[in-house]
């Protein structure tokens, strides 16, 4: 992976869901990410006790990119017919985990 484009442990991350096809070994890459930014970034070791705060894990990076299109282009509409931020997200996880699961 070529590090030139990185400029959070987010983007990290993102660039890890584009090649890791598995969820348990995402989810494993984003909790040890997770530690060495806790670490790094608040001076916090690890205790097992905190999460970590890169990204909420969602279904959504795991999707092909014509189902990302569909939620993407879902939440743009919503948004600009004056739905509520918070109803947009939880509709785009719950779609995200569907998709996924087909």
């Amino acid at each position: 992976m070529a590090t030139e484009a990185w400029t959070s442990y987010e983007d990290i991350y993102l660039k890890y869901a584009e090649n890791i096809g598995n969820p348990k070994t995402l989810g494993y890459k984003l909790t040890l990410l997770g530690m060495i930014e806790n670490f790094d970034v608040r001076g916090q070791y690890p205790d097992g006790q905190q999460r970590q705060k890169i990204v909420q894990r969602s279904k959504y990076h795991f999707l092909s990119n014509e189902f990302k299109s569909v939620i993407d282009f879902y939440c743009t509409v919503a948004k600009a017919r004056g739905m509520k931020d918070s109803t947009v997200y939880i509709d785009s996880r719950i779609a995200g985990s569907f998709l996924f699961d087909l």
